[in-house]
C-alpha cells in the first residue's frame, strides 16, 4: 500500500484535566507513514476525545541516528462530520 515505517519509538500520554487521570499511556513502535505533498506524515495515535481540556505529551524515546536532525512538526486534527 506504499506506507513505510519510521524507525523510532515514541511514548504518547493523554491526561484528562476534568477526570484528573491519564486516559492513555502508549508506546508506539515504528509508526507507519503516508506521503503528502511536502514529505510524509506518521499517525501516532487515533483516539476519540470528548469535548474538554487535555494535556498531550509525546516523547521521542529512541530512533535511527539519521532522524536526529530531521525537521518535524506535531499536529492535532479533529474529524469533520459535516455541518
Amino acid at each position: 500500500n506504499g506506507t513505510h515505517g519510521v524507525s523510532a519509538l515514541y511514548q504518547v500520554k493523554i491526561y484528562d484535566l476534568h477526570k484528573e487521570k491519564y486516559i492513555t499511556d502508549e508506546i508506539i513502535t515504528n509508526p507507519s507513514t503516508s506521503p503528502t505533498y511536502m514529505g510524509s506524515y506518521a499517525s501516532l495515535i487515533s483516539l476519540p476525545l470528548s469535548k474538554g481540556r487535555y494535556i498531550i505529551r509525546v516523547t521521542y524515546l529512541q530512533g535511527a541516528p539519521e532522524l536526529s536532525n530531521a525537521y518535524s512538526t506535531l499536529e492535532f486534527s479533529r474529524a469533520h462530520h459535516g455541518k
